[in-house]
């Protein structure tokens, strides 16, 4: 494809994912209702188990068709980021934890926080492996495994070098969520699981480092679909019966704060970000190929 209309094509696919396909999949957040009739609402906690499953399913099929389109058309970083855009549109008309705890006769449901953002980021996981498994440029498939590519005079990195990387992208994940998601405020939460993101896919393309190969989109993504299932659930452990007043008090432990589809889209939109930045330590032209596929 000649490089001006594969520019083109590139921003006609972003102005899609930011103004047609990320708030439509919106509309469907947004229409989930509480108890009483607001918005203090998830996936799987609302008036409307079905609604909120249909809700989420749409909004990850979206995700997937933009970011494999993009994955094929343009590269790899591409696919996830515009697919990781319409999931931040169908986050942000969720409710908040603050919200959902400070619903009448209720409390903060955690454990069904914690199983929706684990299944919902997972989901994302798998939007990743899709776009590395059909698309092109640094991150693809095609240039090694759906796990890291292959460098032209290097082995792959063995299982123990990748677990080693994923256990570094866990960790750096949790922090980076716990130190930025200090509100319940959708930009903070949001921000907080993209720099989330981003953190776990530096560390894990450090630990691959020596063997000069690149990781790829999917080994970060499942590292912080595993943050956002634990938070929720260390947050209960915590606190126990006082979950509500620290929540009402800003005090809950921060890696409860985002929900699914924020947890996400951080990962398929940070994990790229982060990838990038680290990508021309590990092989010096990889820079330079990246552009090309641009």
């Amino acid at each position: 494809m000649p490089p001006m209309a594969r520019s083109i094509l590139k921003w006609a696919l972003y102005l899609a994912a930011l103004f047609a396909l990320g708030p439509a999949v919106a509309t469907l957040t947004g229409a989930l209702r509480d108890a009483t009739g607001g918005h203090a609402a998830t996936l799987l906690s609302s008036t409307s188990l079905g609604a909120g499953l249909l809700a989420g399913f749409v909004a990850l099929a979206t995700a997937a068709v933009i970011g494999v389109a993009g994955s094929k058309t343009i590269n790899v970083g591409t696919g996830c980021t515009l697919a990781g855009i319409v999931l931040a549109w169908a986050g942000w008309r969720l409710g908040s934890l603050e919200d959902l705890a400070r619903l009448p006769d209720s409390s903060a449901p955690l454990l069904t926080i914690a199983i929706e953002n684990g299944l919902v980021t997972l989901a994302a996981a798998a939007i990743a492996f899709l776009c590395v498994k059909t698309g092109s440029g640094i991150w693809s498939a095609s240039e090694g495994n759906a796990l890291a590519s292959k460098p032209e005079r290097d082995d792959l990195p063995n299982l123990p070098t990748l677990a080693t990387g994923s256990l570094g992208a866990i960790v750096a994940s949790i922090l980076a969520v716990y130190f930025m998601a200090n509100n319940g405020f959708k930009g903070q939460t949001l921000a907080a699981a993209t720099l989330g993101g981003v953190a776990s896919a530096v560390f894990a393309q450090l630990a691959v480092a020596g063997k000069r190969s690149l990781i790829t989109p999917v080994i970060p993504s499942i590292a912080v679909a595993l943050v956002a299932l634990v938070g929720p659930i260390i947050a209960l452990a915590m606190h126990g019966s006082k979950i509500d007043a620290l929540v009402y008090a800003g005090k809950v432990l921060p890696l409860a704060r985002p929900v699914s589809l924020e947890w996400a889209a951080g990962a398929l939109m940070g994990v790229p970000l982060g990838l990038s930045w680290t990508a021309s330590s590990v092989d010096p032209r990889a820079a330079e190929r990246q552009t090309a596929g641009a």
